[in-house]
């Protein structure tokens, strides 16, 4: 992939085509942010942000954590539709305004971050089946 990615038209996409803005390992075992359930009988999947306490914003955890279970989904062939819910008592105030940077990221690791952001809602829309959000409290979009 490097390859078909160079030459770079900036310095700034070399970095990402080289890896080099890659993400360290990934975290240690513990809580994630966000729960899946699958009902047997129905074979409905449920994905649930599960960080009330920042209002599922959305930051690098939760997006690794809805990456894997589009993966999880995506094991499941019986799956017929997905539920997208927010725990607490909002849906998801998107960007996470709990995260404060000490200095500004250069452009392509902003980028990076924000692609990686997505990709997991990307991997559930990508699954092909119908997809719901049951959306209650705040969410706001900011159409990036």
């Amino acid at each position: 992939t490097c390859r078909s990615l160079l030459p770079a038209p900036s310095v700034d996409a070399a970095l990402v085509a080289m890896g080099s803005l890659l993400p360290g390992p990934p975290r240690s075992i513990g809580k994630r942010l966000v729960r899946l359930y699958v009902d047997g009988e129905s074979k409905v999947a449920v994905v649930e942000l599960n960080d009330p306490s920042r209002m599922n914003s959305f930051s690098a955890e939760l997006a690794e954590d809805v990456a894997e279970a589009a993966a999880s989904i995506g094991r499941d062939p019986l799956v017929k539709a997905i539920v997208l819910q927010g725990a607490g008592p909002h849906f998801s105030v998107g960007g996470n305004p709990f995260k404060r940077e000490k200095a500004a990221a250069p452009l392509a690791a902003a980028a990076l971050g924000c692609q990686a952001a997505f990709d997991g809602f990307g991997a559930l829309y990508k699954l092909g089946v119908p997809m719901v959000a049951a959306v209650h409290g705040k969410l706001i979009g900011g159409g990036v």
